[in-house]
């Protein structure tokens, strides 16, 4: 068997194991502070490892590589969850949001933007699907912010302006030509899993474990599997 197609069954295994895992200790631990702090920890570690091996494969690279860029994202975003991490492990309860992690979570976002946006634009009708699916997000965003009365809040503008970033983004991240579907498919879920945080959130949905907590990890996994995967 070649190498990249031993590199994609590996991949292959390593995404389906934590999938399975992941959906079996979501439905069996849902309320388990356990669970949510292996998830935490999860989170960290994927996202800072990420950041790590891409950076380390872009510079080893001839020419500049852009995925530099989503490496720095990895990195910023692990110092975000880095905060948040601590700050539950001290014993308090009640993290503010926003707060200083959700400042390196928008910041992330401006390094993928940086890494997405040269030659982004395909034809009309898949510019015209991906405005449909951004504005559809920010729309929706801002419906739940005025069910929820939360329009003069700090959480309630914070909440609009990350998800409008995440909208951009996915915007870029649709359009953009000749992207392979791994990373495609990493930086999606990234603005779909931010999507479902904010939705938790502003209606206050309380529980241990969300479904959020689970698929960050996947989405550095994806981002790692994707850099591996290139020679």
């Amino acid at each position: 068997m070649d190498q990249p197609k031993q590199r994609n069954y590996v991949v292959i295994s390593v995404l389906f194991i934590y999938a399975a895992a992941s959906i079996l200790i979501f439905a069996l631990f849902q309320n388990s502070v356990v669970a949510e702090r292996f998830f935490d920890s999860l989170q960290l570690i994927t996202s800072f490892g990420a950041g790590i091996f891409i950076l380390t494969k872009g510079y080893k690279s001839e020419a500049f590589s852009p995925a530099i860029y989503i490496g720095y994202a990895c990195i910023i975003w692990s110092f975000g969850q880095l905060f948040w991490f601590a700050y539950v492990l001290t014993g308090r309860e009640g993290l503010p949001f926003p707060s200083v992690a959700e400042l390196a979570f928008l910041g992330a976002y401006f390094f993928i933007i940086s890494a997405v946006k040269d030659n982004a634009f395909m034809p009309r009708k898949r510019m015209v699907t991906a405005g449909v699916v951004s504005s559809l997000m920010v729309m929706a965003t801002f419906s739940i912010i005025l069910l929820t009365s939360q329009i003069k809040s700090f959480t309630g503008i914070y909440s609009l302006i990350f998800i409008t970033t995440a909208a951009i983004t996915l915007l870029f991240v649709i359009s953009k030509q000749g992207m392979n579907l791994l990373l495609r498919s990493s930086i999606i879920l990234l603005c779909i899993t931010d999507f479902i945080l904010v939705i938790q959130i502003l209606f206050g949905f309380s529980s241990a474990l969300f479904l959020s907590d689970l698929l960050y990890p996947l989405v550095f996994l994806l981002l790692m599997s994707d850099a591996w995967r290139k020679r």
